[in-house]
């Protein structure tokens, strides 16, 4: 009798995950963790990279000119192509010309360090994840300026690790905290970063 009812117990348990597998919202929710999980990573080759960084969130820095790198990978929950820069300008130092490569997302010196991430083809459900990283002596994020009428750099960046190395190739790691979060809280249905299919 009792492994009648621990068989017949089974045999529920199977038509019930077979019949879950096919719910159209069931799909969707495994759907939006399996993007949760691969958000949580970076892994890109670049061109145009030279030299080594190493951020978190915004702070940090390196010795890099990256202003006109363009890469291809996973990052930031995109597949695809990114660039570092989104056109911004530093507008840190007013003795810098706005059109000098210096005066660029990209540049990192030690004394101002910048990168970013600009989607080419941004899917629906990462075209608000575009972001710029920039601070002074690594350490000195620099806020947003409120109602600026200009495209000025600040950071605006998600708790992230990343670094990167470059010879005019280069590749790029890195660990998003902020997407590790929100899929950790994903499986509650709660989406934080909203980037989660709906319909």
């Amino acid at each position: 009798m009792k492994k009648v009812t621990i068989k017949s117990f089974l045999f529920f348990k199977i038509i019930l995950i077979c019949f879950l597998i096919q719910c159209e919202s069931v799909k969707r929710y495994s759907r939006n963790r399996i993007h949760d999980t691969a958000d949580i990573f970076t892994i890109g080759i670049e061109r145009g990279n030279i030299g080594t960084n190493f951020f978190f969130w915004c702070l940090g820095g390196g010795l890099t000119i990256s202003s006109s790198t363009r890469g291809i990978g996973m990052r930031d929950g995109h597949f695809g192509i990114y660039e570092i820069n989104d056109n911004s300008n530093l507008d840190i130092f007013p003795l810098v010309r706005k059109d000098s490569p210096a005066n660029k997302i990209g540049i990192s010196n030690i004394l101002i360090n910048s990168s970013g991430h600009k989607q080419l083809h941004p899917q629906d459900r990462t075209k608000e994840k575009d972001y710029q990283i920039v601070n002074i002596l690594t350490i000195f994020p620099i806020p947003s300026i409120p109602e600026s009428k200009r495209k000025v750099a600040y950071c605006n960046s998600p708790v992230k690790i990343e670094a990167s190395l470059g010879l005019y190739f280069g590749v790029r790691f890195g660990f998003n905290l902020s997407e590790l979060l929100d899929l950790i809280v994903g499986y509650s249905t709660l989406d934080i970063l909203n980037d989660d299919e709906i319909d």
